[in-house]
């Protein structure tokens, strides 16, 4: 036996033993109020957080000590659950995220993305993996974190009016699990949320997930969706037939961005976009084969309450039949959008 190998087999208990002694923290987003409980824990590399969501829409998003409000994203270390509609008389099968702990040796904080209004961020709504017990301590950032409320309410008279939000939700991006970066790139009329859909696990299988899964937008506002590998779209659809294309019966003429293919070797990537005209909800899936039926659905400003909540809605995806559906149809929704594709304007 070559000493190689010796030495490898001398870290396999050390290994075994790392992997079997994993950690697991439960964490519940929004049970008590705005908060998460419990607030903060200390893990160690290899540790998983699981994170359960409470009724009524919350996100578990990476931020910065000094902006504790502001999503952080890129890198190993920083996630975002994107917001996790539930149903307020929901009882059992809470949504849940695991993230897994890559670098025990600095913090790692989070917020709940959530705007409100008021946003839960400023609120309290925070907790932190790792935070030290001196110096910039749990406790001083969620001092931060309730000052944004006082900034924001002061400001927002101001700037109100002057304000509209582009999401732009990529679908399908080959790789890793792509979360959302939710960057914000603030200018006069416009605030950007740039959100990621989609990938490929560690299988190099496809994830059929628009992240996040509901936007909730003022009129005005856009939805910009940019698609990366294999084959997707983004088509509206009906609460009662979430897998069924507005085609044009009862008047009702639905937007579809088409079916579009990006190679492996792609270099630029097609986008659409839709502009929210109202505040009424707007519900959309994916129409590649058996897409949709495996819950690719996205909404606009669904209720986060009553019978039909996004929840429901995906429950109805996950279970539909098309073809009886689609005989029965009877929706007399108005849509509220205009849409571009590939910068072109659509409208309406």
């Amino acid at each position: 036996m070559t000493r190689t190998n010796q030495f490898f087999l001398s870290l396999l208990p050390l290994i075994s033993f790392s992997l079997v002694n994993a950690a697991n923290y439960d964490v519940n987003v929004g049970e008590v109020g705005l908060t998460f409980s419990p607030p903060y824990v200390n893990a160690q590399i290899g540790d998983t957080v699981t994170y359960h969501f409470f009724p009524k829409a919350h996100s578990a998003t990476t931020s910065s000590f000094n902006d504790p409000c502001n999503p952080l994203l890129g890198g190993t270390d920083n996630f975002d659950s994107g917001l996790m509609p539930v149903a307020a008389n929901t009882t059992f099968g809470f949504p849940t995220y695991n993230i897994t702990v890559q670098d025990d040796t600095k913090p790692i904080w989070i917020h709940c993305k959530q705007p409100g209004p008021p946003a839960h961020c400023g609120q309290g709504m925070v907790m932190a993996i790792n935070a030290p017990t001196t110096g910039n301590t749990f406790d001083a950032f969620l001092a931060k974190a309730k000052l944004t409320a006082t900034t924001t309410t002061t400001s927002s008279a101001s700037t109100a009016s002057q304000t509209s939000t582009v999401h732009q939700v990529t679908v399908g991006k080959d790789g890793q699990l792509a979360f959302s970066p939710n960057q914000i790139v603030a200018r006069k009329g416009e605030t950007t949320h740039y959100v990621t859909v989609g990938g490929l696990d560690s299988a190099g299988q496809p994830i059929l997930r628009y992240n996040p899964e509901v936007v909730y937008a003022h009129p005005g506002d856009k939805v910009e969706f940019t698609f990366y590998q294999k084959n997707h779209t983004v088509t509206e659809s009906s609460f009662e037939i979430p897998c069924g294309k507005l085609d044009g019966s009862y008047g009702l003429h639905g937007f579809d961005s088409g079916f579009e293919f990006v190679s492996p070797t792609a270099t630029v990537n097609p986008t659409y976009t839709i502009t929210v005209n109202d505040t009424r909800p707007i519900w959309a899936y994916c129409r590649q084969t058996n897409h949709c039926f495996s819950g690719m659905v996205f909404a606009v400003n669904p209720p986060s309450e009553g019978p039909k909540n996004f929840y429901a809605f995906k429950q109805l995806a996950l279970h539909a039949n098309l073809t009886a559906a689609a005989a029965t149809s009877s929706s007399t929704a108005t849509v509220g959008y205009s849409w571009e594709k590939n910068s072109g304007y659509y409208g309406r």
